[in-house]
Parts: C-alpha cells; sequence; structure tokens
C-alpha cells in the first residue's frame, strides 16, 4: 500500500485518446544521442522503439500495461522478451493506475491531445452552436447576434444587398440550427469533419446538407454509416463512399484484432 501512494500519478489525462492519429513526432536528435541508441542491441532498440509506438495508440496514450505477457507481444520480441525488457522499458515510469508510461512520448502526447481538443471545440462551435449560445446570458445572445448581423452586412456591402434585391430574397431571421439526424452516428460525424476542418477543406452548410442525404441513401441501401465516415477520416477522404467488398472484409479482420488486443489490456 505504501508503494502504491508514493507511485507518480499517470503522465496523461486518462481519456487522452490519439487514435486515428497517423503520425507520432521522434526527436531524432535526442534518440540518437540517448544512451539506448547507443548501448542497447538493435534488437533491444527495435523493442523499446516498437513499445513507443504502441503505446501512442494506448488509452491512455503513452502508457502500455505493467504485463509482461502483453509487453513481450507488443514488443515484438516474444520469447526473447526477458532478454531485451531492460532495455525495451527504460524510461518507462510505472504510476498509480498500474500502468508504465513513458515521459518523453508523454510530453508530446499531451500536445497532441490539447491540439485534438481545441479542433473538437471548433467543431462543436462550428457545427452545433446551439450548445454555445444556451451557455451565454440572453442579453450576450442578443449582442452576438446584433454584431454578427452587423458584420455580414458590412462584408456584403452594396453588391450584395442588390443581388438579394433582384433576387427577391427576404432578409433571414437567423441562421437555422443545424441537427444531426437521430441515426447518425455523432462521433464518427464529427471525427470527419474535423478531419475537413484540419486539412483546410471544411464544409458550406450546402455541402453538408448534401453530405447527409448521401448517407441515409447508403444508409437505406443497408450501408454501415459509421465505418463510411471513419474510413473517410482515417483516409483524409473529404468524400463518402459506400464500402466495397474488400473493404468490409479488411473492416470485420481489423475489428476482430482490436477487439481481442482490447480483451488483453489494449484499452487500459
Amino acid at each position: 500500500m505504501t508503494d502504491e501512494l508514493n507511485l507518480p500519478a499517470p503522465l496523461v489525462p486518462p481519456d487522452c485518446n490519439l487514435r486515428g492519429m497517423e503520425w507520432m513526432p521522434l526527436d531524432t536528435v535526442r534518440l540518437l544521442e540517448s544512451d539506448l541508441w547507443n548501448s542497447a542491441t538493435p534488437e533491444a532498440c527495435k523493442a523499446a522503439i516498437t513499445l513507443w509506438c504502441m503505446s501512442w495508440r494506448q488509452v491512455p496514450a503513452s502508457s502500455v500495461p505493467s504485463d509482461d505477457v502483453i509487453l513481450a507481444k507488443m514488443s515484438g520480441a516474444h520469447a526473447r522478451w526477458s532478454k531485451v525488457k531492460e532495455a525495451a522499458l527504460r524510461g518507462f515510469v510505472l504510476c498509480s493506475d498500474g500502468r508504465l508510461y513513458h515521459p518523453v512520448v508523454a510530453e508530446k502526447a499531451r500536445t497532441a491531445w490539447n491540439a485534438r481538443l481545441r479542433q473538437k471545440d471548433k467543431a462543436n462551435k462550428r457545427w452545433h452552436p446551439e450548445n454555445d449560445a444556451a451557455a451565454m446570458p440572453r442579453q450576450s445572445r442578443t449582442d452576438a447576434a446584433a454584431m454578427q448581423g452587423r458584420g455580414r452586412g458590412r462584408v456584403r456591402g452594396k453588391e450584395g444587398q442588390k443581388k438579394k434585391r433582384q433576387s427577391g430574397e427576404k432578409p433571414q431571421a437567423g441562421i437555422p440550427t443545424f441537427q444531426l439526424p437521430d441515426w447518425m452516428p455523432a462521433a464518427a460525424w464529427d471525427g470527419w469533419v474535423e478531419m475537413r476542418v484540419r486539412i483546410k477543406k471544411p464544409m458550406t452548410e450546402r455541402a453538408r446538407d448534401m453530405a447527409v442525404a448521401k448517407l441515409k441513401a447508403m444508409k437505406d441501401g443497408g450501408h454501415d454509416i459509421k465505418a463510411i465516415l471513419e474510413r473517410s477520416e482515417f483516409k483524409n477522404y473529404t468524400d463518402l463512399y459506400p464500402l466495397a467488398d474488400q473493404d468490409r472484409k479488411a473492416g470485420s479482420r481489423n475489428a476482430g484484432v482490436a477487439e481481442r488486443f482490447a480483451r488483453s489490456g489494449g484499452d487500459g
């Protein structure tokens, strides 16, 4: 009990999840000047770097289970784990949640996690403005709406007003709030939208409505909407495509592997 109380707290928040991020920052100068690189065997170096990469995809990110059986598999060392264990775990710290954290990977993970939270917040404000509006005092909402209206007027200018008169379009009393349909997997949708914002290709309101209609048609055709959105997010697709047969089979295999890995402790 005393040892547990003396263990440091986890080095990242417990919900730090960087899955879906295809790359992990690597300080090459720091690596090449490290004791690990200059004194450990190539086999041990490989196991150590493999564990860093695997820890990036764990939850919490930058951590691995403190279990030799799992670590032997995760590192790729398997039966030779006992030979490389000391060098492969160099730098890892056992924390109070019972998991091993690497401080350097944790430093990179915190930066990436904070950036992901900021991006999600921006996407949420863009696609769910009612959440921000509900949290604002009534007078503040009125002032914000007035400022938004004045800003639109300045950008539009005389040319915009002329076009509105020619088209017979009536001024809008307010911008309608977008609501996701009940059948839409919200997390998968938000992830795809966030990816498009990140690659600087955000959707217009019309494009958003067209995407929802396209997904509805695919849903009616029996397609897995969550899988379609996640594939487009993972591959940085700005469009949405039905899953081909080979993609469905690959997805089923990957899901099975992920489930087995989670049972072994991969989800922390």
